[in-house]
């Protein structure tokens, strides 16, 4: 993203935001998550809050692949010849949702969960849903032969294994 800005247009640039935000709205919204805020190329995405779901988890990584799949389609995500390649991370886990600040409130979620997912997917490569252990766990049945690696992630103590879900065509060697 930042060679593709400085290389790029400021035109260019907003219209590759719009489109990659829609898509991954679209994908959050449609697996009964929300967009909690948009980061320069970043999207901070909830799901189990405020439609509590069981499978919310399954929900997460359902719509990870799906942003996936969508981004690897998207035309305006291609600027001056480079595409922008989409890393994301995702764990699970206890947070404090709300207001945050006095005079100017910020409805956001906070806590470590939110950290860790952060540094995931600092970790996670263009192309790549990587996902913590605790994810993993819950959704082993849908990835049987993901690939596992351990990874020391800046301000966390101790290395975590992470976890690579590819889609059934990726799994099986096509392109996605």
């Amino acid at each position: 993203y930042t060679t593709i800005s400085e290389a790029a247009t400021s035109g260019d640039v907003v219209d590759m935001l719009h489109d990659f935000y829609d898509g991954c709205a679209s994908a959050v919204w449609d697996r009964d998550g929300i967009v909690n805020k948009f980061i320069g190329d970043a999207v901070l995405a909830i799901f189990n809050f405020p439609i509590m779901r069981e499978d919310h988890v399954r929900q997460a990584v359902i719509a990870a692949l799906d942003i996936q799949q969508r981004c690897s389609q998207r035309k305006r995500l291609v600027v001056g010849g480079a595409s922008v390649g989409v890393g994301i991370g995702i764990h699970t886990g206890p947070a404090s949702i709300g207001e945050v600040g006095m005079a100017y409130k910020d409805f956001t979620i906070i806590g470590s969960v939110v950290n860790t997912a952060s540094r995931i997917q600092g970790a996670a490569k263009a192309g790549e849903v990587l996902v913590s252990k605790e994810v993993y766990e819950l959704v082993a049945d849908l990835f049987p032969n993901s690939e596992s690696r351990v990874c020391q992630l800046k301000g966390i103590e101790q290395p975590l294994t992470l976890y690579h879900l590819m889609s059934r065509s990726e799994a099986a060697g096509g392109h996605k």
